[in-house]
């Protein structure tokens, strides 16, 4: 078994992660919902309690000595719910007292309290907050005291323990912290038995001298009831989303998966050799982007499989015929007397030539494409340059009734490596020369602006279909597959001539057309001091 095959069976499938990740999302969902609803409900509802009863004590404090006293007084009492003690902390008495709260620390608690709430507030700035809990079953009040140790209370005298006046007096006792709380049954279980009620005194200078200090209380009503109710519509809210979210979750991830799904088989079977494979995954747009880009790449790669087979099959007749000849004629000068000629001999060399001629064309592009072959940049000039090469094939050809004509007014530089691009030039005359029309004649212009040479060499044959000019760069591509020249056509002499101008970092390209034959040219920047 190959180690993808293990992979495969190993993973989980794209499906299965969409669905766990989109039903983990509504489970978290839940979790916050039950968090906030139902265990911290009773949290919030004491902060926004606690800090109305501040708002509501500051605007009575800010509103004494003023035309709408009384307003302010009504509006916290009446549509607050809080309870106000108004005091002269010179002698204790009552200067205000109003409120219909049932529980009230503030209108309960006695003259030792107030002297330690008064003496508090002035410790602290002049206010102080204050946190009370009333036991219903045994008429109590019992007061917090944040930050106390245990010996606290061992330190209070019976007096502390048991203040009051008579009807309506209070009796308290210190509790540690938070540890009050732990003594009480948990909010789920409550029946009702402790209300806790909350205290805030702020200390007023009036504008005669007078001290005030304005005291008022809400009572937090318990939240048993209501949280057991949202408890009972969570509960139902919970399966009925349970269940969604697993429907939910199956039908979007089957969805966002299925062309996920289609794709990869498409590319499993392109994987196999089928270049045929079309990928048609819909429904997304980076989808869609992915299943046309594979479907380039797919078709991409069957032409280049079939380029890859044209050459081998343009190699292997290429390297058949001289290996063919030279095998036959050193058999013949082998078997048979008097046929070890030099004529003889000498067609085993040019067989020979050509082979060797062909397998350093194949090192030469493989050298270029991999970028191992090293360059040597001089001032060249290009006009000397095509010069030479239109003698060469000139003396080459002339026999066979070629004309090579070249067109440049003056001699033009340009900084290049001489013998790359001689290579280049070359191989593109002989493309000319090989694929002319009846007329045998091959064009080389030279034009000279003022920072640009363009060098252009044209024949007159029959030209390239326009659709298959892209591809004729590639090293496995022939475009001509019907000539009967007797040259040797692999496919790679454009493919070196594009790996040159592209080391050199040159604009080229090529013109086709069936009435005026094909023209490939090349762009040099200019060298004008030389």
């Amino acid at each position: 078994m190959s180690q993808t095959d293990k992979k495969k069976r190993k993973g989980v499938k794209v499906q299965w992660k969409i669905f766990l990740s989109l039903f983990a999302v509504t489970m978290v969902i839940l979790i916050i919902l039950w968090c906030c609803q139902v265990l911290m409900i009773n949290r919030f509802y004491q902060y926004f309690k606690i800090e109305e009863l501040k708002k509501s004590t500051n605007d009575i404090v800010s509103s004494i000595n003023t035309e709408n006293y009384d307003d302010i007084l009504n509006l916290v009492i009446n549509q607050r719910d809080v309870n106000i003690r108004i005091i002269d902390t010179s002698n204790l008495e009552n200067v205000y007292s109003g409120g219909d709260g049932p529980i009230s620390a503030t209108r309960d608690i006695g003259d030792f309290e107030l002297l330690r709430l008064y003496n508090l507030a002035v410790k602290n700035g002049g206010e102080i907050s204050q946190n009370y809990t009333y036991d219903k079953e045994n008429q109590k009040y019992a007061r917090i005291v944040l930050n106390s140790s245990p010996e606290d209370d061992d330190k209070m005298n019976d007096e502390e323990k048991d203040s009051g006046d008579g009807e309506g007096s209070v009796r308290y006792k210190q509790e540690i912290g938070n540890q009050f709380f732990s003594r009480r049954p948990s909010f789920f279980f409550n029946s009702g038995r402790y209300v806790d009620d909350y205290l805030f005194a702020k200390i007023v200078t009036l504008s005669d001298g007078n001290e005030l200090m304005v005291i008022a209380d809400t009572q937090v009503t318990p939240l048993d009831s209501t949280i057991y109710v949202l408890k009972i519509n969570l509960e139902i809210t919970t399966v009925i989303a349970f269940i969604i979210a697993l429907i939910a979750s199956f039908i979007v991830s089957k969805n966002i998966s299925r062309p996920i799904e289609k794709l990869n088989t498409s590319a499993l079977e392109l994987a196999q050799g089928n270049f045929d494979t079309v990928f048609s995954g819909k429904g997304y747009r980076e989808i869609e982007q992915l299943s046309d880009t594979l479907n380039y790449t797919a078709s991409e790669l069957g032409k280049i499989e079939k380029f890859r087979q044209e050459l081998i099959a343009n190699v292997s007749h290429d390297l058949r015929t001289p290996l063919t000849m030279i095998g036959g004629y050193a058999e013949v000068m082998r078997d048979i007397p008097g046929e070890n000629t030099p004529e003889n001999v000498q067609v085993i060399i040019d067989e020979t030539k050509r082979l060797t001629d062909f397998v350093n064309d194949l090192l030469d592009l493989s050298k270029l494409q991999s970028g191992m072959e090293n360059t040597n940049f001089e001032t060249v000039n290009i006009t000397q340059l095509l010069d030479g090469i239109r003698t060469r094939y000139d003396n080459l050809t002339k026999n066979d009734g070629y004309r090579i004509e070249i067109q440049a007014d003056d001699d033009a530089y340009v900084v290049c490596d001489a013998n790359k691009i001689s290579q280049a030039l070359y191989n593109l005359m002989d493309n000319a020369v090989n694929h002319t029309g009846e007329d045998k004649t091959v064009v080389i212009r030279q034009t000279v602006t003022d920072d640009k040479v363009r060098i252009e060499i044209s024949d007159s044959g029959s030209g390239i279909p326009q659709e298959e000019i892209p591809y004729i760069w590639d090293r496995y591509y022939k475009a001509d597959k019907t000539h009967v020249r007797p040259v040797v056509g692999s496919g790679i002499g454009l493919s070196i001539v594009k790996s040159i101008f592209k080391l050199h970092g040159l604009v080229y390209g090529v013109h086709s057309s069936e009435e005026s034959g094909t023209t490939f040219w090349v762009e040099f920047d200019r060298e004008k001091e030389y």
